[in-house]
């Protein structure tokens, strides 16, 4: 998601606004969930908002949501692996807003 938000390479980082990734993807040995929930997260700090990615292996059925939560909103993409174009077309308007 960094890459969307700088135009820099992909890596864990943060921008000047956006930190990635929000969510551990992880166990504590470093071994990935490998669940792909969240695939991937950021958080735009001054508009105090996240953005969460999910990939389902088997849907084809895009889905996103907005709640309220206790840092702020959250905006949940989900969609299955074959729509990656549409996801990253949602995350540059997420970045760019």
């Amino acid at each position: 998601m960094q890459t969307y938000a700088s135009g820099q390479s992909p890596r864990q980082g943060r921008t000047s606004r956006i930190s990635t990734p929000l969510y551990r993807t992880t166990y504590s040995n470093g071994t990935p969930f490998l669940d792909g929930n969240p695939i991937s997260s950021a958080k735009d700090i001054i508009k105090k908002r996240t953005l969460r990615v999910i990939i389902e292996g088997c849907t084809h059925d895009f889905s996103t949501y907005t709640e309220s939560c206790g840092h702020g909103t959250e905006t949940v993409l989900t969609d299955g692996i074959d729509d990656l174009e549409k996801i990253k077309n949602h995350i540059n308007t997420w970045c760019s807003q």
